[in-house]
């Protein structure tokens, strides 16, 4: 991957620990399925990965939100992405900025950036800036 960072990985295991998972998913792979998937599935996680988001198999997924409920999800069980913006405005929070600063830095209004704060604390599952910070370097997200 260090070579070719392009190249999209999908897991295809018998192992079902959620410490592997999340150990493999830290390092990299795009997908983690099951030996025993069907090829309906494993063409749904082709698709999905191809198009830039992570494909875990159901069970895989209700094992890790069970561990892990904060985080809130969209319909395919997987913690939504921050857009663009929303990093943007993450990093800005990282490094210190206030809502004005961040607002004349991306040219957008102040209460544009509150609407950013709120969404990315949804997104994490966090309560305050404190919280966005410590989970986003938790996910490796700054």
């Amino acid at each position: 991957m260090k070579k070719n960072p392009e190249l999209k990985i999908i897991a295809l295991t018998n192992f079902e620990d959620t410490s592997f998972v999340k150990r493999m998913l830290k390092n990299g792979v795009h997908g983690y399925l099951l030996k025993n998937t069907d090829k309906i599935e494993i063409a749904k996680a082709l698709k999905t990965v191809l198009s830039g988001e992570i494909y875990l198999q159901k069970d895989i997924r209700k094992k890790l939100l069970n561990q892990q409920p904060t985080p809130k999800t969209n319909d395919n069980g997987l913690m939504q992405k921050l857009t663009r913006r929303e990093h943007d405005v993450l990093v800005a929070i990282s490094e210190e900025l206030t809502t004005k600063q961040i607002s004349e830095k991306l040219f957008v209004s102040p209460k544009t950036v509150e609407t950013h704060r709120m969404n990315i604390m949804s997104k994490l599952g966090a309560k305050n800036s404190v919280g966005i910070i410590k989970i986003a370097i938790e996910k490796e997200l700054l």
